[in-house]
């Protein structure tokens, strides 16, 4: 079990590679929640729903009201070792889920998302990171079972690190166009999530030339020798958000380095917010 974001420069193939991801997840006979957080909601299209449902970004009052908190300063005092679930599925995952078909595996999974700009946002009441502040809570305090998986979709760039929700990952994969934008943009996400104590892995995607791989390998080395950095070419079946043997074999490679990783979620997450409450307090 775990809890998997992708994150990456806008145009670097995450939502493709979250998306292939799940399948790949699906094949293996895996339980999934699709969690899109961006706002965009590509990933969401991509799994093959349009249209509304109820959004998680909208949550937040049953969360603090189901675990009697009133802000997400109070997580840190929480001693519950897990709130939420998916299966059996507690009241808020049940009414923020929907479950769809995924017609490449004849599998079943859940779909969950942040949802789009409420009027509040637009008309300057309130920031768009508010609709991730639900998920500061949810993520880090969800149970999982054997063989379940959240896939989480996160907003371009290093927006998705600021909001502070990674310390709710247990794993992320910052996917890196093999382009110098894309590199840098990979690194000032690497550097952030390195701040929040957040593990990670590189996703090298599209390749063009074999010489990218070592440049870029390199590149990604000097900020840690230990990451797992896997290898995505241009590929036609990927473009169709099919899974080729390809894809797989460096798929597989993100999944076993996964089971390595330590379910220290909410460990984290408390950690984070002492860390702000102490740095606030110093001001």
């Amino acid at each position: 079990y775990m809890i998997i974001g992708f994150l990456g420069k806008g145009g670097s193939g995450k939502t493709t590679l979250a998306t292939l991801y799940t399948k790949y997840l699906l094949e293996n006979d895996k339980s999934i929640l699709a969690l899109d957080n961006d706002h965009n909601m590509d990933f969401k299209f991509n799994l093959g729903h349009v249209g509304d449902m109820n959004w998680m970004g909208q949550s937040l009052s049953e969360i603090f009201e189901k675990i009697s908190i009133t802000s997400t300063k109070e997580v840190a005092d929480i001693d519950a070792e897990y709130i939420f679930s998916m299966n059996p599925a507690d009241t808020v995952t049940e009414k923020y889920t929907t479950k769809i078909l995924d017609k490449d595996t004849g599998k079943d999974l859940l779909l969950m998302a942040a949802g789009p700009h409420t009027a509040d946002m637009m008309y300057g009441n309130m920031c768009s990171h508010g609709l991730t502040t639900p998920l500061k809570v949810y993520l880090p305090f969800l149970k999982l079972n054997e063989n379940e998986f959240v896939i989480v979709d996160e907003k371009a760039g290093t927006d998705g690190v600021g909001t502070g929700v990674t310390t709710g990952f247990n794993l992320a994969v910052v996917v890196a166009e093999a382009t110098t934008h894309g590199v840098k943009a990979a690194k000032q996400i690497i550097d952030m999530l390195k701040f929040y104590k957040t593990p990670y892995v590189v996703c090298i995607n599209k390749i063009r030339d074999i010489k990218d791989e070592n440049i870029y390998d390199k590149d990604f080395l000097e900020i840690d020798e230990n990451v797992l950095i896997t290898h995505f070419n241009f590929d036609a079946a990927a473009f169709d958000l099919k899974l080729s043997d390809t894809y797989r074999q460096e798929l597989k490679k993100i999944y076993d380095y996964s089971k390595k990783i330590t379910d220290d979620r909410k460990e984290r997450t408390k950690e984070r917010i002492k860390r702000q409450k102490d740095f606030n307090e110093a001001k």
